[in-house]
Parts: structure tokens; C-alpha cells; sequence
């Protein structure tokens, strides 16, 4: 959703907001049950319950900034990894109403 967002010209602070509010809103029986698949499939992993169950807005800062670098726009990552532009256009008007 957060590159969806960011590829429609949402404001990044609002993206990165968004993103960390997903934390508090997961259902403490809903981690509990993707971390227990999770570490029955990879019992060695490590960090597993922050990957599976956290949303720190630095990682989401730190992803968009990376897409920025490496391929300029969110929107430009989804059309290198083949959106259309009418698609990507489309991800913009679904999701931002004009104000």
C-alpha cells in the first residue's frame, strides 16, 4: 500500500505515517499466528516478530528513499518492474481525491 500511495504523489510523510499507524492496528491474535507459520517454516530466522508483526516508520523512510535513488519515483519502480503508465496513473486516481 505505502508504494501504491507513494507512486500516486502522496505526501512521503503521510505515506511513512501510514505505514507505522499498520502496527497498532493488527490484531495481537493475527502476529501471534503469522509469527508461529513464520517460525515453524524458518525457526532459525532471526528478527522474525519485527519483520512479521512491527512497522517502524524509518524502514518505510528508509525503503522510499532507496526506490528514489535507485529508480527515481515510486512510480518509477512500478514501471520497471512493469506497471504501464496508464496504470500507474490509475493507482493515483483510485486512491487521492482531489481536494
Amino acid at each position: 500500500v505505502a508504494l501504491a500511495l507513494a507512486a500516486a504523489d502522496v505526501e512521503r510523510d503521510d505515506v511513512v505515517a501510514d505505514y507505522a499507524r499498520t502496527e497498532a492496528l493488527l490484531p495481537e491474535w493475527r502476529s501471534t499466528s503469522v509469527v508461529a507459520h513464520l517460525r515453524r517454516l524458518h525457526p532459525h530466522a532471526r528478527h522474525l516478530e519485527d519483520l512479521a508483526s512491527k512497522s517502524p516508520a524509518s524502514v518505510m523512510a528508509d525503503l522510499l528513499a532507496d526506490i528514489d535513488r535507485r529508480y527515481g519515483s515510486a512510480g518509477d519502480y512500478l514501471r520497471a518492474h512493469g506497471m504501464t503508465d496508464d496504470e500507474v496513473h490509475e493507482v493515483k486516481r483510485v486512491l487521492v481525491t482531489a481536494r
